[in-house]
């Protein structure tokens, strides 16, 4: 055998690609052959049968064309295989030949064989080619069987003379018209109305009830055209015809082609990829945030290099194409039979398998899967990768195959697209894996962070495990181990590979063992607030901060009602600063508290919002000064032993409180010793406005002022309102200490149970000074022992002037207004006073030893009425 195009040089190196025997053995086969195209020079090589199967003639070498039929060769052209062979650069060698596909079933009907066909449009250069897909055959096997035969048999009687007719695919035809049809475009019109009006019969002849559902998509190539490029043609131009669904019929035009050829390369790599299955899988491990061991691998779908697809754009070509079915199917068959030759590997592991689940699986090919791979599937986990919702009926048959193939499930890219809350309800899956969008730099966004914690909280609420999806960077790694995270994946921890491996690398996996154990260890990790600082409460706390100190300067902390956090506060000794609270929840453990101000140290306490502190306390020691201030509330909730809200404890002496706030303060104590506001000994407290509301639950209480010593309480423009339950309580002033109270434009009133009781004043035998003018108080108290307004045994220097003053007390011995033992002076100016006392032993007003004076004031008294 010859070869065309055969100059010197170029024989020289076809032989030595070849040999120099293949000519000889070409000989046997007419229909297969062997070319060689050198792209630098622009010339074609190639064997008589290679010219033949390809069309080429000795006078002409067109390279470029040659080369684009080999493309469409290897990719779509299903009786034209073309094979590659190495050679050297600048070259392209290889084989093509014409092959016989085998029937998909038998028609019973006259079809001409393929080589025929081929042989056919290469032996009449003018004739034209008709690629036929037949549409509509929908329903039973058997009925899809009578709608084939009735396509086919109504084609092969109403094509003219001369014609021929195979079938390439299950419902695919090609057509060869002889160049004595002048119009081919007709014949292929005619063929669709033919078609479209036969009635639907079985493959003995039988009538098969109902309608007619079938259409014709046909693409026609006519004209003196290489057979390879005719096929190519006709092919192109029925991907024009299914794709047009207003035209039925598409002719071969040049000008379309070049126009629409990307798309249609696009299509043909698709149908090579799958037909071929040329798909190729990378393995990415899942490993565990507490120890870095792998526990799965997630198979990642890739194409052959000759296709040059990625994941994404596979997909995209599949759902236009309608071939994700196509997709589904080749995944899980291809990935189960890679773990099925690599079992060693999953003794204790599972693998990922990306899943589509509104392409449903028929029964027919779930059942093949499990008869094939049966136990293999408990070592599975299906992973939803939505690109549309299912539906609930799909999602009920998801579930029963899980369930059936003892599979698991994971919902993938949570936070995007469909994988929402809703459907993570819907689904119940076993694991959540956390977007890369929510993920990324996630140690520098507290907001982030924040959402991600709640996400992570939410799945562990529901019984599944949360996977970090592409950690990048070791601070990922530790920001996500900190909010409990149970899975990571990503290129930090191993990137993915053709291969699997059976551990990451040794430093990752130290990197997390130590990252736990720095925060199972309870280490002391203290944040250091720099002066100008915006913390976020919550960010802190997903670190695993235990403690802010602040040394000085302007702080602000933020947080969110909802958001409970476990961080107290420490102000460094002598420090001067302002601290901004808006909307902070802390909680501490009960001998822990909330804020700490060291000695000598000043601080504004600014309240934003609403802000809570829990358990712990707000503590001012001696030479320590708090001003609490804002437009917002503060609600501290203290609950130890010894307690105190705001201040110190009852043994120990508290520095200057000064209570500024537009909002409210409410406070609350309980535990045996509770001072709400105040201390121990002596200290001041200064309230100037706001609604002040404290309550006391303890066996020795103080609501505001102290348990003993000295102190100094000045009261105004606000609103007090105090409860307590105690056996020895004093709303306002001091158990056995002697205070120095003012008061004036307040609206104060007491609710107080127990046995010894005081309202404004102190309870021991140390002296008391209490001044109060433009004031209105209410008070309700109900013990044995009982003090309004004054002091027991000693002596109550009483002033009070322009007061609306109404005092309601139940109990064995009742005082109303100084000191029913000791002395003191009392004077009241223009004041309503109202006394309504129910007791066995009563002192109204004054002291025994002391002086009395009243001016313009009303006295209306009730005693046991």
């Amino acid at each position: 055998m010859d070869l065309i195009y055969n100059d010197p040089a170029d024989v020289e190196i076809f032989n030595g690609i070849f040999g120099s025997s293949w000519l000889t053995a070409a000989g046997l086969d007419p229909n297969i052959g062997a070319f060689l195209l050198l792209d630098k020079e622009k010339r074609v090589v190639a064997d008589k049968n290679a010219a033949r199967c390809l069309s080429l003639k000795e006078d002409s070498s067109d390279h470029d064309e040659i080369s684009e039929l080999l493309t469409v060769a290897r990719g779509f052209a299903p009786d034209f295989e073309a094979r590659l062979v190495p050679c050297g650069e600048g070259m392209t060698a290889g084989f093509i030949y014409i092959r016989e596909l085998p029937e998909f079933m038998e028609l019973h009907c006259e079809l001409s064989p393929v080589r025929s066909v081929t042989a056919a449009a290469v032996n009449d250069p003018f004739s034209a080619l008709m690629m036929i897909c037949v549409e509509g055959a929908e329903g039973t096997p058997e009925f899809i069987d009578s709608c084939c035969f009735t396509a086919a048999d109504t084609i092969i009687k109403k094509l003219p003379e001369g014609a021929l007719l195979t079938r390439i695919s299950e419902n695919e035809f090609r057509a060869f018209l002889p160049s004595s049809v002048e119009d081919p475009a007709a014949v292929a019109e005619m063929l669709c109305r033919e078609v479209s009006a036969a009635e639907i019969v079985d493959r003995f002849g039988s009538a098969v009830s109902g309608e007619n559902p079938l259409t014709l998509s046909i693409g026609v190539c006519a004209g003196n055209r290489p057979a390879a490029s005719k096929i190519h043609g006709a092919a192109f131009a029925l991907f024009q015809a299914v794709s047009d669904a207003e035209n039925a019929v598409k002719v071969f035009r040049p000008e379309s082609y070049e126009q629409g050829k990307g798309d249609y390369y696009s299509l043909i790599k698709l149908s090579q990829l799958i037909n071929d299955n040329l798909f190729v899988y990378h393995f990415q491990p899942i490993v565990s945030a507490h120890t870095g061991e792998i526990v799965a691998y997630e198979a990642l779908m890739r194409s052959d290099p000759a296709i040059g697809y990625g994941p994404l754009e596979i997909l995209d070509l599949a759902e236009k194409r309608g071939r994700l079915y196509d997709i589904e199917i080749a995944t899980l068959r291809n990935t189960l039979k890679i773990l099925s030759e690599n079992q060693s590997f999953f003794d204790e592991r599972h693998m990922f398998i990306n899943s589509i689940p509104s392409e449903l699986l028929s029964e027919e090919d779930f059942g093949a899967i499990i008869a094939d791979y049966g136990e293999l599937l408990e070592k599975t986990v299906v992973e939803f990768t939505e690109r549309a919702e299912i539906t609930d009926s799909s999602l009920e048959c998801v579930k029963e195959r899980l369930k059936r193939g003892r599979m698991g499930l994971a919902i993938d890219d949570y936070g995007t697209g469909y994988s929402n809350t809703s459907n993570l309800m819907r689904y119940s899956p076993d694991f959540v894996k956390i977007d890369r969008s929510l993920i990324a730099d996630i140690d520098k966004k507290p907001k982030m962070q924040v959402l991600v914690a709640s996400i992570i909280e939410f799945v562990h609420s529901t019984g599944g495990m949360a996977l970090a999806e592409g950690v990048e960077t070791l601070e990922e790694i530790r920001t996500v181990i900190g909010m409990s995270v149970d899975l990571l994946q990503g290129y930090y921890v191993s990137r993915p590979k053709p291969v699997l491996i059976n551990d990451i690398s040794e430093k990752i996996k130290n990197e997390i063992i130590k990252i736990n154990l720095e925060l199972r260890s309870g280490i002391r990790k203290v944040y250091r607030a720099a002066d100008g600082e915006n913390l976020d409460l919550g960010r802190l706390a997903i670190e695993r901060y235990t403690e802010i100190l602040v040394e000085g300067g302007m702080v602000k902390l933020s947080g969110s009602p909802d958001t409970l956090v476990r961080i107290p506060i420490v102000v460094k000794q002598d420090a001067d600063c302002i601290i901004t609270l808006n909307n902070v929840n802390i909680e501490t453990d009960t001998d822990v508290n909330v804020l700490t101000l060291s000695q000598g140290c000043y601080v504004q306490l600014v309240c934003q919002g609403e802000n809570v502190f829990r358990e712990g306390a707000v503590i001012v020691p001696e030479s320590a000064y708090l001003r609490i201030s804002g437009s917002g509330s503060l609600c501290v909730f203290a609950d130890a032993h010894n307690c105190c809200a705001v201040g110190n404890v009852h043994d120990a002496d508290f520095g200057e409180i000064e209570i500024d706030l537009d909002g409210r303060l409410a406070v609350s104590v309980n535990g045996v010793n509770g001072i709400g506001i105040g201390g121990g000994h002596g200290g001041s407290v200064s309230i100037s406005a706001g609604t002040i509301e404290v309550a006391v639950s303890s066996s020795y209480g103080v609501g505001i002022g102290s348990s003993s010593g000295k102190t100094k309480l000045d009261l105004h423009d606000c609103a007090l309102d105090i409860t307590a339950n105690s056996t020895q309580a004093v709303c306002i002033g001091s158990l056995e200490g002697s205070p120095e109270i003012a008061m004036h434009d307040v609206s104060f009133s007491c609710v107080c149970t127990g046995n010894e009781l005081c309202a404004i004043g102190a309870l021991g035998s140390e002296p008391a000074v209490i001044d109060m003018h433009d004031l209105q108080i209410n008070t309700e108290l109900r013990g044995r022992k009982i003090i309004n307004i004054g002091t027991e045994g000693s002596a109550a220097d009483c002033t009070i002037k322009k007061a609306m003053i109404a005092l309601y007390s139940e109990g064995s011995a009742v005082a109303g207004i100084g000191d029913r033992k000791g002395g003191g002076s009392l004077f009241i100016e223009d004041t309503d006073l109202q006394l309504k006392f129910l007791t066995g032993s009563c002192h109204l007003l004054g002291s025994p030893n002391g002086s009395q004076e009243y001016t313009r004031v009303i006295k209306k008294i009730s005693l046991n009425e």
